[in-house]
């Protein structure tokens, strides 16, 4: 063991592989890759070597089949108390949340606590949060942030010190898209260098764009009339001509792309260059989901975004039991419709890989299937399997909940293993999704007036 690196504590760190938490005050640490000593975790220079360095993702995969011992315990439960519409975010050692009522809260696994951290204010908490690291920006505004936006602003909290900071305001007569019963799926994202919200006004919908180290905000129109092009876009992908207007269909967004930044509506992506917002028809047929209330047949975890992105692929929820799928290194020739079978589950992997999960049906057993591209590859199959939308997969790891009478039940798969189970202390319906966090596995979990935490620690 060695010393903890947090001031004023005398206490010694307990480290499993590259993360761990000190056993006096609980906070989490990482090791130096050079060096091996222990850091805080928003530490950006190692203490003894001073090379720099972040806190590292946990692979659940990489800890090796006796993961499924470790998870095999009862779990610890937590719970925020506080009423939230959206998914939280795990980041350094931390869950992050953020309520109804504008309260950005930590939980620390280690120590068994969720607290106050941080206050956005009215308004926010109403569509997905992002954890992103801001870059080139001057003084606390630099590192590691939650973004989130109201139909007022767009702000964020530095995660190392709580600090808040407002980026972009609506224009007069403007509203910002954040809101996911009024507005569909909508969010705020970054780059590192900019930060980027959706509005609209009444001559349409706009993708704004605000630089870290500048007050003025951009404004592209999300439609209409194409602002420039053709546009490159991940191989020579040409913009389509043709819109009618600016801003003449809701847009859903906003998406990361390999450093792209794009929107979409129902018939084509908007993806943002140095000329403005060039539209992208979809090359198969949709139309894209733009909101929780239209016609869908599957499942995708409560409070979250539902498209998907993965290096240039681009995963679109689509309107009945379909996904669209393209890829902007050839579009738009690399495109498929993926039929989605009804009560199935779309998540996502630890790398942030396309995931579908078919519950079972009869005699037929249910299946866990891991993308790449358009092809779909069987990691999991099992003949108790439900689909959540909370379903994960880390490599050779699996976690998903399964059939069971009364109390809730969760199944771990490792591959070359059988599977263990773990029942829960209730039954758990609005699964949101499962975690790695530092030294801990987490499933988070909607409750009655709460956000709930199931911990186990590996």
């Amino acid at each position: 063991m060695t010393d903890c690196p947090y001031a004023d504590c005398p206490g010694e760190v307990q480290s499993s592989a590259k993360v761990g938490y000190c056993l006096t005050c609980r906070q989490p640490v990482f090791a130096c890759q050079q060096c091996g000593a222990q850091n805080r975790a928003f530490a950006r220079f190692c203490r003894r070597c001073r090379c720099e360095g972040e806190f590292p993702k946990r692979s659940m995969g990489a800890v090796g089949s006796k993961v499924l011992d470790l998870l095999g315990r009862e779990a610890r439960e937590i719970a925020a108390a506080d009423q939230f519409w959206v998914a939280p975010a795990s980041r350094c050692g931390f869950m992050w949340a953020l309520s109804l009522s504008g309260i950005v809260w930590r939980i620390n696994p280690a120590e068994g606590s969720a607290a106050r951290f941080a206050t956005l204010g009215e308004g926010f908490g109403r569509s997905p949060i992002r954890i992103r690291n801001l870059v080139g920006a001057e003084g606390s505004r630099s590192g590691t942030h939650l973004l989130a936006a109201s139909p007022r602003e767009v702000k964020s909290v530095n995660l190392a010190n709580g600090r808040s900071f407002s980026w972009i305001a609506a224009s007069p007569g403007g509203r910002l898209l954040s809101d996911l019963n009024e507005d569909g799926y909508v969010t705020v994202e970054s780059d590192g260098a900019y930060i980027y919200a959706l509005e609209k006004r009444a001559a349409g919908y706009y993708l704004l764009r605000r630089h870290l180290d500048r007050e003025a905000v951009d404004e592209f129109p999300a439609g209409g009339q194409p602002a420039g092009g053709p546009l490159r876009v991940e191989g020579d992908a040409q913009a389509g001509a043709g819109v009618d207007r600016p801003g003449d269909q809701p847009a859903g967004g906003s998406l990361r792309v390999e450093g792209r930044i794009c929107a979409y509506t129902e018939d084509s992506l908007l993806a943002l260059g140095d000329s403005g917002v060039a539209r992208l028809p979809y090359a198969v047929e949709g139309p894209a989901l733009l909101s929780p209330r239209e016609p869908h047949s599957y499942l995708v975890a409560p409070g979250a975004s539902p498209w998907l992105t993965f290096g240039s692929d681009v995963y679109l929820p689509a309107q009945g039991s379909v996904f669209l799928y393209m890829s902007l290194k050839d579009f738009p020739k690399d495109s498929a419709r993926l039929p989605v079978t009804e009560h199935s589950a779309v998540s996502r992997d630890s790398a942030g890989r396309f995931v579908l999960t078919t519950p079972t049906s009869g005699a037929a057993s249910g299946a866990i299937e891991l993308f790449k591209g358009p092809a779909p590859a069987t990691r999991v199959k099992d003949q108790q399997l439900r689909a959540t939308g909370a379903e994960f997969l880390d490599g050779p790891f699996a976690a998903a909940f399964v059939s069971s009478v009364g109390a809730g039940r969760i199944r771990f798969y490792y591959e070359g293993c059988a599977p263990r189970d773990a029942r829960l202390a209730g039954n758990i319906e609005n699964q949101i999704g499962f975690y790695p966090c530092g030294a801990a596995f987490v499933l988070a979990h909607f409750g009655d007036k709460s956000l709930g935490f199931s911990i186990w620690d590996v």
